[in-house]
């Protein structure tokens, strides 16, 4: 599993069943077929391509090659590897 830190204020918690944990403000539920919930501040869709909105306070887009960028505070790189950066 992967533990990652989101600035300033979130925690995430990547298992290898795509169980994300978003602390203080969001649930993330990542299954194979991409599906999503979020608590309770966040609208998310994930697509097949996986494509995610994140709402109200950062817009996050996900591409095959895992690219995530969140808006405003920080930029993501997911890897295969399941290695994040945040910038």
């Amino acid at each position: 599993s992967c533990l990652s830190i989101y600035p300033p204020s979130c925690l995430s918690i990547y298992l290898p069943s795509c169980l994300y944990i978003y602390l203080p403000s969001c649930l993330s539920i990542y299954l194979p077929s991409c599906p999503s919930i979020h608590l309770p501040s966040c609208l998310s869709i994930h697509l097949p391509s996986c494509l995610s909105i994140y709402l109200p306070s950062c817009l996050s887009i996900y591409l095959p090659i895992c690219l995530s960028i969140y808006q405003p505070s920080c930029l993501s790189i997911y890897l295969p590897s399941c290695l994040s950066i945040y910038l």
